[in-house]
């Protein structure tokens, strides 16, 4: 009860400092969609109606839409592996320049969120901590105490508003209330900031921050957690991943979110069970965790980069293992045809080659995956 009484008094004071620090913002039409674009390039946004809004917002939101739809990075992610922490993180720095890009229609805005992006302070994953967040609201706060007139001054209020916001409850959960009000109140001065931006979409934005749910480590620290993760039986796969494995600041933060379907990856005639989130996936696929189920219990074998139409099981060899094939697309004319290989405790890459599904490989993969 204690906990729950910190946390009920962080909101309250979280509210009340907000309130006093600028007007109060109008409620969001948005529905929470608009900050999840900007904060983890969540899609759902292009389907968006803007007939409702009042002008000046709905044109703002109109230039908003295309430039997120259209939007080409310019982030270089040459040598990075194409899973694992630096993959992470380098995707969470393109959700950096996407959202600068979309926000700010200015000129020579591309190069400038490209810069910025690739040089901030980026945590691949927070881990339900406040060390994370704050992190990267340091290295913001610097950068506009460093150029108080920077164009990126809109999206950076922003940003350290929605960092901010999980670093103080990540500190209530740790059970630091000193340090719990003190970023409430680094928070309030980009709140207000934000809330008297002149651009409406800003404003919009900052009000749709308020309808994001936040996770604390609390969660994630339940016994039915523990570690490692890989092999661990649980009854509810889905609740499981978004309570233990998933990141805390992902926009997938319930179990209705995620996305599920069933493949037999050792052959045994039983599917394992693969749940992704549906905002992270691209042309190449994303994240799936994979379990193996048994009855009304489900094993968890760990984490795997793959697109539902581009995997397929292989018979296994002389040692068991599950073996299969991986294709990556890594652009209109090339990707990767991969064998991955679960080692027991993590799927692997054992072999990796780059081929042509519009060339000389089309008929292989064919068989494989049933197209080009």
């Amino acid at each position: 009860m204690r906990r729950i009484g910190l946390l009920a008094l962080i909101s309250i004071l979280w509210a009340a400092t907000g309130a006093v620090a600028s007007e109060p913002l109008p409620p969001s039409p948005f529905s929470g969609d608009l900050a999840r674009a900007v904060f983890f390039g969540d899609r759902a946004i292009t389907r968006f109606q803007p007939r409702g809004l009042p002008e000046p917002l709905r044109a703002r939101f109109t230039v908003f839409r295309e430039r997120f739809a259209r939007f080409k990075s310019h982030l270089s992610d040459a040598g990075l592996p194409r899973e694992g922490p630096e993959r992470w993180q380098f995707q969470k720095r393109r959700h950096v320049e996407r959202a600068i890009v979309s926000l700010i229609p200015q000129k020579d805005i591309q190069s400038l969120a490209a810069e910025y992006a690739g040089r901030a302070t980026i945590h691949y994953e927070w881990e339900g901590m406040s060390d994370g967040p704050l992190a990267e609201a340091e290295f913001a706060e610097a950068a506009l105490r460093a150029q108080p007139d920077t164009p990126l001054r809109p999206y950076l209020h922003l940003f350290l508003v929605h960092r901010l916001r999980y670093a103080q409850a990540f500190l209530a959960s740790e059970k630091k209330p000193e340090a719990a009000a003190a970023t409430l109140s680094r928070a309030a001065k980009h709140r207000a900031a934000a809330a008297n931006d002149p651009d409406p979409l800003i404003r919009a934005v900052a009000a749709d921050i308020e309808l994001l749910p936040v996770r604390t480590a609390a969660r994630d620290a339940s016994p039915e957690c523990g570690e490692p993760h890989v092999g661990r039986r649980v009854e509810d796969p889905a609740l499981w991943v978004t309570r233990c494995v998933m990141e805390s600041d992902r926009v997938c933060a319930e179990p209705t979110a995620l996305v599920r379907f069933e493949l037999d990856l050792d052959l045994d005639g039983v599917p394992e069970l693969l749940l992704s989130c549906p905002a992270e996936m691209g042309n190449a696929g994303g994240m799936h965790h994979v379990f193996r189920t048994r009855g009304n219990v489900a094993e968890y074998l760990g984490a795997l980069f793959l697109h539902p139409r581009a995997i397929r099981a292989l018979p296994a060899e002389g040692d068991g293992k599950i073996r299969l094939a991986r294709y990556v697309r890594h652009g209109a004319g090339e990707g990767t045809l991969d064998t991955v290989v679960w080692d027991g405790d993590r799927f692997r890459v054992l072999r990796t080659e780059t081929v042509h599904p519009q060339g000389k490989d089309a008929q292989r993969l064919k068989e494989l995956f049933g197209w080009p």
